[in-house]
């Protein structure tokens, strides 16, 4: 099989396209290249059929790439949640796949959690967001048979962007003045603790703690110094071969033996989050809806209307 970060090398001239260009469209125009489509995911909204995740298959490099494309900026509802989880088991379905890459297919990779759900008071959505949230994130943490994880992080990542990130085996993130972290806190929301122990595996118990009491968010540079992310990559292409150059590390590893040891450091964490679910969920809405919180959303969402309107 060809070598994955050769092959990535080979894209940007089979697609004669300028690296600086290639964020807009990179997963479209390298799946018309090279790959072939594997699974779709849509929800209907707003009456219409809004294409939210899409999960590519490359036959030569034995990769799998779920796009995410729930405009404008990849914010989580349980619609885009499910879809997501919907993609991924699919691509767990593909006998060769050799790992898997979660990207997007917007400028921003994530802005987190969608704040149209607490703007509205509605208690149900938020709840039946973070059931969703739960499943998606404990099912790509707690990957152990299958094949490695990789996220291409090429914008924006803060708050549940970042958590999409640390649910994968290694991130890669495009230089740029884009920022990455869990910046909950200042809006009122403390992170759970399961994205605080993630988190802490990556940076540390102490540099943790003072990250999300500041909700402290990193350019690249700078969260690769403090480890919470792996490679920082100068363009769309060079990320692409960073990516498949970690995929293509555990080409010649037994796959039981490496889902093994993810299992043992991971379980713990998957069955704890998974076991609490609806008391998460309690806990969680009391600080959401609480006036504090709510005050916060109601601000961003007049001060966007004010610039818009201007």
């Amino acid at each position: 099989m060809a070598n994955l970060a050769s092959f990535a090398l080979r894209i940007q001239t089979r697609l004669k396209v300028q690296p600086t260009t290639l964020h807009e469209s990179w997963p479209r125009r390298v799946g018309t290249a090279t790959t072939r489509r594997a699974h779709s995911a849509t929800a209907d909204t707003r009456n219409n059929k809004e294409k939210l995740a899409s999960l590519s298959y490359d036959d030569v490099t034995g990769v799998a790439t779920l796009s995410m494309s729930s405009k404008p900026v990849n914010a989580l509802n349980a619609d885009f949640l499910r879809s997501l989880l919907e993609a991924l088991e699919a691509a767990r379905k593909i006998p060769a796949c050799r790992g898997l890459l979660l990207a997007s297919s917007l400028p921003v990779f994530s802005a987190g959690l969608d704040f149209r759900m607490t703007r509205a008071r509605d208690k149900k959505a938020f709840a039946d967001c973070w059931r969703a949230l739960l499943d998606f994130w404990s099912s790509l943490y707690g990957l152990t048979t299958e094949f490695p994880t990789v996220a291409l992080v090429n914008g924006a990542s803060p708050a549940g962007g970042c958590a999409l990130s640390l649910a994968c085996d290694y991130r890669v993130m495009l230089r740029g003045k884009h920022r990455i972290g869990l910046n909950e806190t200042p809006v009122g929301i403390p992170p759970p603790y399961w994205l605080k122990d993630a988190m802490a595996t990556l940076i540390g118990t102490r540099k943790t703690e003072l990250a999300l009491m500041r909700g402290s968010l990193w350019e690249p540079e700078e969260a690769l110094r403090i480890g919470l992310i792996d490679e920082v990559a100068s363009d769309p292409v060079d990320g692409l071969a960073r990516c498949y150059r970690f995929i293509d590390g555990f080409a010649e590893l037994s796959r039981g033996a490496m889902g093994l040891q993810k299992k043992q450091l991971r379980a713990e964490l998957t069955e704890r989050m998974r076991s609490d679910v609806e008391l998460q969920i309690e806990r969680l809405s009391d600080q959401v809806f609480s006036h504090e919180h709510l005050g916060v959303v109601d601000e961003f969402f007049r001060s966007k209307s004010e610039k818009n309107n201007k």
